[in-house]
């Protein structure tokens, strides 16, 4: 669905889904995004993170900011590299998509994301491109080797479960290649790698 962005108290709304709307709340004395469905079910505000099962929303501190791109946008300049591809050597860029209510950093191959999800391997032609503020994304991010799940503070949340724990952008070489995926928290790196899920213990993660 389309895609648009307001600031609300501080706290950064990326609206995908036209069946929602959002309703300014208070947090512990800290405005937040208080997303109200269809059918008038309330979820609770005091999330960073909400769950996108439905509605299809994110609200994030606005240290968080990031802005992304449609995938049919093939004009934009500014994408985030992620990797390259072993074989071709052809970049890949960092992506989001969604599946089964989960919210999935990914890379970009072509006109598909590829994901990594409960031990199996995903595509997907609809997805997000991750963009920086700049033509180049060296002064928004910064890629910082760590291990077992480790997620420094300034770490770039992109992504989460279906239940609100925040997964973290991040990539790792496999066999010449350099691939994108998703960093668990306490784990470490899941990537979607010729129809398998790949774990890594070591790996870059993304930071601002």
């Amino acid at each position: 669905g389309q895609v648009s962005l307001f600031v609300a108290g501080g706290i950064l709304c990326i609206r995908c889904d036209g069946g929602a709307f959002p309703i300014l709340s208070s947090c512990q004395g800290k405005h937040s995004c208080r997303i109200i469905n269809g059918w008038g079910t309330a979820h609770n505000p005091c999330y960073n993170w909400l769950k996108f099962t439905e509605l299809r929303y994110e609200c994030v501190p606005e240290r968080y900011l990031v802005r992304t791109a449609p995938s049919t946008d093939w004009s934009s300049t500014s994408r985030v590299i992620g990797g390259y591809d072993e074989l071709t050597g052809r970049e890949l860029y960092v992506g989001r998509t969604v599946h089964d209510g989960n919210v999935l950093p990914c890379y970009v191959k072509g006109d598909e994301c590829i994901y990594s999800l409960n031990g199996q391997y995903g595509r997907n032609s609809t997805f997000v491109y991750l963009k920086s503020n700049n033509l180049g994304y060296d002064e928004d991010y910064k890629w910082l080797l760590k291990r077992g799940g480790d997620v420094p503070p300034a770490a770039v949340p992109f992504g989460q479960t279906n239940l609100g724990k925040p997964w973290f952008v991040g990539r790792a070489a496999i066999n010449g290649g350099l691939y994108v995926g998703k960093v668990v928290p306490g784990e470490g790196l899941y990537v979607g790698y010729k129809d398998f899920e790949v774990f890594l213990k070591d790996y870059e993660i993304l930071v601002q």
